[in-house]
């Protein structure tokens, strides 16, 4: 039960991370893009572009209402959250 109320707040604490460190930046956050834990990044006005895969879009879409882009835009973005340690996203391309 305690490990559950962990894992529900774990989006909350990742996206306030995220916000505190591009604003110690000077990183403009509001219309900022960056890369996952969608719902707590929109409450703080963050555009986010969903990368994963692994992932059916199509299931994303109507399991979650998020719609998975093809691929990432290079340097395109003020942030990166990686949530999930596929080997595509390890350089050494160990987990």
């Amino acid at each position: 039960m305690a490990g559950r109320r962990i894992n529900d707040g774990m989006g909350a604490y990742v996206a306030g991370q995220l916000v505190k460190a591009m604003l110690k930046r000077h990183i403009q956050v509001n219309g900022a893009r960056v890369i996952d834990v969608v719902l707590e990044l929109h409450d703080y006005g963050i555009q986010v572009d969903v990368y994963d895969p692994w992932v059916d879009a199509d299931e994303a879409q109507n399991e979650y209402g998020i719609d998975l882009i093809s691929s990432p835009v290079s340097g395109g973005y003020e942030g990166i959250v990686l949530a999930v340690a596929h080997d595509e996203f390890c350089s050494s391309g160990q987990n």
